[in-house]
């Protein structure tokens, strides 16, 4: 039940990263979307991620986008995959 709850996490946040690292075509996306739930599609196509990380993208604040909040979640996302490597 941890190990699922982790990697839902991570993925979750790898979303987070991905979008950070493509924000311009993410912004582009979502723009372009007619409506939130397009745009949660077009983003989960662009970034090769679930619907649910296309939502969790289209929730993520732009204040979660800075360099430091980026290296957090890139903190966060190594912490759980080490713990996915020892479970």
């Amino acid at each position: 039940m941890e190990r699922e709850r982790i990697e839902w996490r991570l993925a979750l946040v790898e979303a987070q990263l991905a979008a950070a690292d493509r924000a311009q075509e993410v912004t582009a996306a979502v723009l372009a979307a007619e409506d939130r739930e397009g745009a949660s599609r077009a983003v989960a196509e662009l970034l090769a991620i679930s619907q649910e990380g296309g939502r969790t993208v289209l929730d993520t604040a732009w204040g979660r986008l800075t360099q430091e909040e980026r290296r957090l979640l890139a903190e966060e996302a190594a912490r759980m995959r080490r713990q996915l490597g020892s479970a």
